[in-house]
């Protein structure tokens, strides 16, 4: 998924790109981006919720 290419200078350059099987995840990964940029409120007023349970169970 990631092709690296190490260089050989001094200092080591190394080089990484996403190959053809990387590049086929953009579109899925950028739905579940999107999805979560647009559901933050509600993401982060469970944490909220959580943090709040956890500190009053210790």
């Amino acid at each position: 998924m990631v092709a690296r290419t190490v260089h050989a200078t001094v200092p080591p350059g190394v080089e990484y790109a996403l190959t053809e099987l990387g590049q086929s995840l953009a579109v899925p990964v950028m739905a579940l981006a999107d999805r979560t940029f647009a559901h933050l409120p509600q993401i982060h007023a469970n944490r909220a919720v959580y943090d709040r349970e956890v500190a009053e169970a210790a």
